[in-house]
């Protein structure tokens, strides 16, 4: 497979896992304590980043470029807007 395909299938599994734990987030911070949904957020981070570390035999700079900050910055703004627009 070649880098630019790897680079786009990438970004788009950190996209969908954002946005997936960025719902789940917003329902743990409303039964749990907040920092609980951030560290499962950081947990499906790092295991993402194994599970395509594994896959694809790729260096921690091109995860970094190619996904982890998406899914940082994606994860935040999900999580923020459902807090807000959620909150009862």
């Amino acid at each position: 497979m070649d880098e630019l395909k790897q680079s786009r299938l990438s970004v788009a599994f950190h996209l969908a896992a954002a946005i997936a734990v960025g719902c789940v987030s917003w329902f743990l911070s409303l039964t749990y304590t907040k920092w609980i949904s951030a560290a499962i957020g950081l947990a499906v981070l790092a295991a993402l980043g194994y599970m395509l570390n594994r896959r694809w035999k790729v260096s921690w700079r091109w995860l970094s470029g190619n996904g982890m900050f998406v899914y940082l910055f994606v994860w935040a703004v999900a999580w923020i807007l459902l807090f807000n627009m959620g909150a009862p």
